[in-house]
């Protein structure tokens, strides 16, 4: 697809894992001041989840240029889609004007960690596999980073139970490399927006960044930002976006 075929203005939109391009339907009736395009990524066939952590930066500007071509865009990733967009950022910084990171882990510190994500994560990609949907679902927002929150229920026939297993396999947090660096170094065009009441990825933020500022609390919000306090993402991001 041309750049031509595109508006240079549209921000992009990635999902968390067991999301959809629909979890930003909110967007439609907002206020969100830029035409926008949600992907469903993980069903692309350069950027599912089929492809390791460590080329997807890579496989991402190669679909955004051909989309785009050298235009820089700004792009905004959720949980998850965050991550991604990280690995894309220090692949190509050129090619993004700001990314906006929602409930997005700047990556483990060290060895031990990553061991023990691991051990974590592929416990989860079996159960993804094998787990009856009903239990899985209680399983999955039975988690201290869900607990009192928006807990959407998933349709199973909307999802591909083996791709959802190869997000906690090839796209593991376990393989992502500490970008604390890469966040303090491009600070100018990155902003990190948390729940007030996510209070273990605010402490993790806080042990590191430099610049303060490109840190956004949504009050009213825990770990699922999108879901618990939609209209104040909206108007953080339309603050975020038209001072850029």
């Amino acid at each position: 697809m041309g750049s031509t075929q595109i508006n240079p203005e549209t921000v992009l939109f990635l999902h968390g894992f067991w999301g959809q391009s629909s979890d930003w339907n909110f967007l439609k009736n907002s206020k969100f001041s830029k035409p926008y395009l949600a992907l469903d990524y993980t069903k692309d066939t350069l950027l599912g989840p089929e492809h390791f952590l460590s080329d997807w930066g890579q496989n991402f500007i190669a679909w955004k240029q051909a989309l785009f071509g050298k235009q820089k865009i700004t792009a905004v990733g959720y949980s998850q889609g965050g991550r991604l967009l990280l690995q894309a950022l220090a692949a190509s910084p050129e090619d993004f004007e700001r990314v906006i990171l929602v409930s997005a882990h700047p990556g483990l510190k060290n060895f031990a960690e990553k061991e023990e994500r691991l051990v974590h994560d592929r416990k989860w990609a079996q159960k993804f596999r094998n787990e009856a949907w009903t239990r899985l679902q209680e399983e999955w927002n039975s988690q201290s980073v869900f607990q009192g929150k928006s807990n959407e229920q998933k349709i199973e026939k909307d999802f591909d139970r083996e791709n959802l297993a190869l997000c906690f396999e090839n796209w593991s947090l376990a393989h992502q490399a500490d970008f604390r660096e890469l966040i303090n170094f491009y600070s100018d065009k990155i902003s990190i927006v948390l729940g007030e009441e996510d209070s273990k990825y605010i402490q993790t933020y806080k042990e590191f960044l430099r610049k303060m500022s490109i840190l956004k609390m949504e009050k009213g919000a825990a770990h699922r930002v999108p879901f618990d306090q939609p209209n104040m993402l909206v108007e953080t991001l339309n603050s975020i976006i038209v001072k850029s």
